[in-house]
């Protein structure tokens, strides 16, 4: 249970990340960014307040299935989560949460007469100014709800400092603290809320987006959605208990100071005389309370399927989008002296000077459900992390720190973790056909499972704004696609290119592990010697930007303004030329228009502002489709080759953004960067041995066709190998178990043409036709098997079958590989 404190003004201090977030998955990340939250003329601080920023994080989540245990706590970062299925038993909360003193008075200097009468207070006193300011928000795990609660608090301002350095924390916004009582009778009205030094915009609750097939709430989570809550007693005004598992809502706004009780003088030896005379009078007003916060957005996109009606009403009973309530609606007053002493609760602040409430409610935020596709999805995931790579002006010290105490970090890019959920994707892929491929072989039609986020993924532009990695791992992903009726095991072979296309000569090369043990041994040397000369670091990553730097970033960005200003060269051309033309014209200026705004502001350095557009550029681009605007290919071949170009240029500039800030990174912390290298070497093997997996399957296919003696076993004892692989687990040097081919086709030999031969087939010799066709297997054995696939345009070339097959146990297939 997270409990919170509404306290004064006197702490803001980040909050660590809650352990819903793994610190051990790879596709599970957090970057912490600085933020202001006070104005330079920050009166809020009365002596108290510790500094005027909070440290937002924010939350990336990319897995096959993620779930949530416990309360995902951002500090008003934002999250996003992609994922086939996301199992939600604990709120994302993406407030923030300000870290409070117990304290609410304000200060005094110590040893002078002025300090005033509530120093020596009667615990029952003291008591009734907790009631009024320690009512706090707090998440009860039992029933999956959040609801309030009174915090007492010392009770002895004697007993004040033992308590200084103790905190907690609550999602509401700065009050006013209580002033002193003075040494006259004069009463005094309360402070207002601090809200002219609040900075509003960064204050604001982060957003949620999630991008999965299926969401899941838990049963409980389900019933306490369901039910009527009872009212909470002795509540604010707008206070609920309420489940909420998206809370995107508005903090609650800050109390107006508590207005002072009737004072007295204290002296020793008259105090009881003194005090008596003045207890009868009332108390001052309180001050004004505060505004609420601005509530953030949701966006949930359902990948590769419609939600259902329950789907959709389940989640917007589970979110909250409200902008931030006050904590109270009048100006309150503090009674007499002898209530306070006699019935100390909140109830005997009453209601006096009504305030107008219309004027302190937050900005609504909005959440939207959509149905979308694998293609949208990938650009729109790529599109926002290319956003948050260019603008995070993420802090280099915790990004360090979690580094050293994350091993499955390898990379400081968001951009990677697209890579990692499609990497988790690849990997299922590959194991499911590793579980089949033995049933198959011996006839068997295994089917493969769906996962719908994929289910929609078209394979059929090439996108060149995505970085190498991202388009080999699509590439792998798109080879599982069934083809025509057949299984998916034999349609990912023919995708290969058949069981004897040509590949490696080791076919060993990636599997080897004995390199990245000796790096994992190096890795924990160097962890070692980090901890021990490991500094703090202050330094925000911009703020440690070299000129030279700057530089390779500004010739990255000019180069593709260049692209922007041939690009609309090429449309004015194209416009004066082609009659019905003009109607590409406006999808082209706004992806030029989008370019233009981005080079001015990445060229004035203007970062945050800076990513937003890049997310804008890359979306535009990335939906951008010039065959739906029915005009012929040959058409728009000009302007399809300008924006082809223009992509290039973009995706170079954000690698030499990502490749700046790596350096930034790197030149922080010389052993880090040491570990970074090791462990990104260590990945890179990782995805190279898992990309050559067609290889594998071909070496092992290869192996059970011609070992005549315990096939079966050879073959499970390769593919369970190849699962270790894809695991990493692998723990000493392995290799396959792949002998020698036959090579029937010696270094003299031309081969048999395939139409002249007969009999079992050796070297045989082939040509590529207009389209492309197969060799397969039509006999009993290995029926439905390709062989080799022939692309059109490859020239003759010859494929060694071993004398494995006979020729009229095969059929020359005309094949259609389109999606």
């Amino acid at each position: 249970m997270r409990i919170g404190l509404i306290l004064s003004v006197l702490s803001l201090v980040a909050l660590p990340l809650d352990t819903a977030v793994s610190q051990t998955k790879e596709g599970w990340r957090e970057y912490p960014h600085l933020v202001k939250v006070f104005n330079e003329d920050n009166k809020a601080k009365y002596s108290l307040l510790v500094n005027d920023h909070v440290t937002k994080r924010d939350v990336f989540i990319f897995s096959e299935a993620v779930t949530i245990n416990e309360p995902v706590l951002t500090n008003g970062g934002d999250v996003i989560i992609a994922a086939n299925d996301v199992y939600i038993n604990a709120p994302i909360d993406t407030r923030i949460y300000f870290k409070y003193k117990y304290l609410y008075w304000q200060p005094y200097k110590k040893n002078s007469r002025a300090y005033g009468i509530i120093t020596y207070y009667e615990k029952p006193i003291v008591r009734s100014f907790n009631y009024y300011y320690n009512w706090m928000e707090y998440y009860d795990d039992v029933g999956k709800v959040y609801s309030f609660k009174g915090f007492e608090g010392p009770e002895d301002r004697h007993r004040a400092n033992e308590y200084v350095d103790k905190v907690l924390e609550v999602p509401q916004l700065p009050s006013a603290p209580m002033l002193l009582v003075p040494t006259e009778v004069n009463r005094q009205v309360g402070g207002d809320a601090p809200d002219h030094s609040v900075v509003w915009p960064s204050v604001r609750s982060g957003s949620i987006r999630i991008y999965a097939s299926r969401i899941h709430f838990c049963e409980t989570c389900l019933k306490s959605m369901e039910v009527d809550h009872p009212p909470i007693t002795g509540g604010d005004p707008y206070d609920e208990t309420r489940a909420v598992f998206l809370h995107v809502g508005g903090l609650k706004g800050g109390r107006g100071g508590a207005g002072m009780t009737t004072a007295c003088s204290y002296h020793p030896s008259a105090q009881t005389d003194a005090c008596d005379i003045d207890r009868p009078k009332r108390g001052a007003l309180s001050g004004k309370p505060g505004r609420g916060g601005d509530a953030g957005e949701i966006f949930v996109k359902f990948v590769g399927r419609e939600p259902s009606a329950q789907e959709r009403s389940d989640l917007r009973l589970a979110s909250n989008v409200q902008g931030g309530r006050p904590s109270h609606i009048a100006q309150k007053r503090t009674p007499k002296f002898k209530t306070l002493y006699d019935r100390p609760s909140r109830a005997i602040f009453s209601d006096e000077v009504p305030v107008h409430e219309g004027n302190l409610f937050g900005s609504d935020g909005r959440i939207d459900i959509f149905s979308i596709n694998t293609d949208e999805a990938i650009s729109e995931l790529y599109a926002l992390l290319a956003k948050y790579e260019t603008n995070g002006n993420y802090a280099i010290a915790p990004l360090l720190r979690m580094a050293m105490d994350n091993p499955a970090i390898f990379s400081f890019s968001p951009r990677d973790l697209l890579a990692i959920l499609l990497e988790e994707e690849m990997t299922l892929l590959q194991q499911e056909l590793l579980t089949a491929l033995p049933g198959a072989l011996r006839g068997a039609k295994p089917i493969r499972s769906n996962r719908e986020f994929f289910s929609s993924l078209s394979c059929s532009d090439e996108m060149s704004l995505y970085t190498e990695l991202i388009d080999s791992l699509l590439h792998e992903i798109c080879n599982f696609r069934t083809l025509n009726d057949l299984d998916f095991v034999r349609s990912y072979l023919f995708r290969i290119g058949g069981i004897y296309r040509e590949g490696e000569a080791d076919v060993n090369v990636g599997i080897r592990q004995n390199d990245t043990l000796s790096k994992l041994d190096n890795i924990a040397v160097i962890i070692r010697k980090s901890l021990a000369q490991q500094k703090e670091i202050h330094l925000m990553l911009y703020d440690s930007m070299k000129q030279e730097q700057r530089d390779k970033i500004e010739v990255a960005i000019r180069a593709v303004n260049e692209q922007r200003r041939q690009l609309l060269q090429t449309v004015e051309d194209r416009k004066k030329a082609k009659k019905g033309f003009d109607k590409l014209v406006a999808p082209m200026e706004k992806v030029a228009d989008g370019v233009g705004k981005l080079y001015t502001k990445a060229i004035s350095g203007q970062w945050a502002t800076a990513g937003q557009q890049v997310f804008a550029v890359v979306k535009d681009i990335s939906d951008l489709r010039l065959v739906d605007y029915g005009m012929p290919p040959a058409d728009t071949a000009d302007i399809d080759e300008r924006l082809s170009a223009l992509k290039r240029t973009l995706r170079r500039f954000m690698e030499a953004t990502a490749q700046v800030r790596a350096e930034m990174l790197a030149s922080a912390n010389v052993n880090l960067r040491e570990i970074a290298d090791l462990r990104w070497e260590i990945k890179s093997r990782q995805l190279t041995s898992k990309l050559r997996f067609p290889n594998y399957i071909r070496a092992s296919i290869q192996e059970f066709i011609r070992t005549n003696v315990d096939a079966d076993r050879v073959l499970k004892s390769n593919l369970a190998l190849i699962d270790q692989s894809l695991e990493g687990v692998l723990r000493v040097p392995t290799e396959l178990d792949v002998t020698a081919p036959k090579q029937s086709c010696g270094p003299n030999e031309k081969g048999i043409r395939l139409q002249d031969a007969e009999g079992p087939l050796g070297c045989v010799r082939m040509s590529s036709i207009a389209a492309t066709s197969a060799l397969v297997v039509s006999g009993d054995w290995l029926r439905d098997f390709p062989l080799f696939v022939i692309e059109p345009g490859k020239n003759t070339f010859r494929i060694d079958l071993e004398f494995a097959f006979d020729r009229k146990d095969l059929s020359f297939e005309t094949m259609d590989f389109s999606p």
